[in-house]
């Protein structure tokens, strides 16, 4: 369940406001992220309410002061009463108390038909005395006594690995046992689905999405070679630094200084982009600037391929299909599904073209390629396919149930070898 979508799931289907949430794993793999933007989206859609009721209130354990966390006493009549700092939102009970002693001098920013996530990231670098604040707000919902507001979701985040990250060594199991610890570990396709979506809205330069889907095993890096690296003082790469270099190239071709076409040619420009790679993924910026050089002999013209009129010419680029490294195959589909999403299959030729292309991949390839095109123009994809029996065919080798998918397509009479249009549409 530590996948982006299991713990979306838990949020939606069974986290309630009196449970504390924990994320727990290495850095830069998302935490704060899915907290600031799934969470929020799940309990929304839990309570069936707008994005904008739902009301995130993010802090930093490692640089709270006590006082930040409890607020401060306000005398009256001789008493003394505890006030919650304005950014902790309180229930309405504790409120209305509050107003029935200061009248209009108290003010509250809860609204109470809302909901909250209260989120404290890097949970176990907090000073004792914010972690025995935090015993009480994990545990009850409550700060120095004050119920906090009813909707209120509690979640703690941090880095799990104290042998390797300057946490707090010292938590004891009492506060420990008060929060639902989760290892928080995306799969690689939920990371590539998100650098896909970054990348198609410009903000990450192809070549980084390119680089993890013919490397994925680079998208997150094990807990053994970073506590390697630390030992070092050897920066490594999360999928944060991977998403911050996608945009520092991307803004840099925004600005006509394309970094990964230029240092083809120019050996300045490699060695600033080496020096770039090294600065923002450490130790693995020299495989991603080994593939800059070398991602031209990994890939084919699909332009020629789908959209050319030279058969000579298509053929050629065919026959690199068999030649390339099995790698590139992911980037191939990719980079094929959002072409003809772009530029569509405009002629006949063309659609018999993708087919010879297809015929051309791996199951794995196909799936990728097809399931890619269907995501973005779902129409186009389920038309082509059904246009004739090779066309379906291609497709359904890699689904389950093929051979029964045959023998249908026998009795039906329909050629799976046959480019030529069913029923002679």
């Amino acid at each position: 369940m530590s996948c982006i979508a299991g713990l979306e799931r838990f949020v939606t289907k069974m986290l309630t406001p009196d449970g504390t949430l924990g994320l727990e794993g290495n850095h830069g793999i998302g935490k704060t992220t899915f907290v600031e933007v799934n969470m929020v989206r799940c309990i929304a859609e839990k309570h069936k309410v707008p994005l904008s009721r739902v009301h995130l209130i993010s802090r930093c354990a490692g640089q709270i002061d006590p006082a930040d966390l409890g607020g401060g006493f306000k005398t009256y009549k001789g008493r003394t009463y505890n006030c919650p700092p304005s950014w902790l939102p309180t229930s309405k009970k504790y409120d209305d108390k509050m107003r029935a002693i200061f009248g209009d001098e108290y003010q509250s920013d809860t609204i109470y038909e809302d909901y909250y996530i209260l989120f404290i990231d890097e949970w176990k670098r907090g000073n004792p005395l914010i972690h025995n604040a935090l015993m009480e707000i994990t545990l009850s919902h409550k700060i120095f006594g004050v119920d906090l507001h009813e909707n209120t979701y509690i979640v703690v985040a941090d880095n799990d690995d104290l042998d390797i990250y300057n946490g707090n060594a010292n938590i004891d199991p009492a506060q420990m046992s008060r929060v639902e610890n989760h290892k928080y570990a995306p799969t690689n396709e939920e990371y590539l689905n998100i650098f896909k979506a970054k990348t198609d809205a410009g903000k990450m330069h192809p070549v980084v999405l390119e680089f993890l889907m013919t490397y994925p095993e680079y998208i997150v890096i094990s807990t053994e070679t970073i506590r390697e690296c630390a030992a070092k003082q050897q920066k490594t790469a999360s999928p944060r630094d991977w998403e911050k270099l996608g945009w520092r190239l991307q803004n840099a071709a925004d600005n006509n200084f394309d970094y990964v076409e230029l240092q083809e040619s120019d050996p300045v420009i490699s060695g600033e982009l080496s020096d770039i790679a090294t600065s923002i993924v450490g130790v693995h910026g020299a495989p991603f600037v080994t593939y800059c050089n070398d991602r031209k002999g990994m890939s084919v013209n699909l332009d020629t391929i789908i959209y050319g009129k030279v058969e000579a010419e298509r053929k050629v680029e065919l026959k690199k299909l068999e030649e390339i490294k099995k790698l590139s195959i992911p980037v191939i589909a990719y980079t094929g599904a959002r072409k003809i999403a772009e530029n569509k299959l405009k002629k006949p030729e063309h659609g018999a073209h993708l087919l010879e292309l297809l015929q051309a991949l791996p199951n794995e390839g196909v799936a990728a390629f097809f399931y890619e095109w269907k995501a973005k123009d779902e129409k186009s994809a389920i038309d082509w396919m059904g246009y004739s029996g090779a066309r379906m065919n291609v497709i359904y080798k890699t689904l389950g149930g093929y051979k029964k998918w045959c023998e249908t397509m026998k009795s039906r009479g329909i050629d799976i070898n046959s480019d030529e249009p069913i029923d002679g549409d």
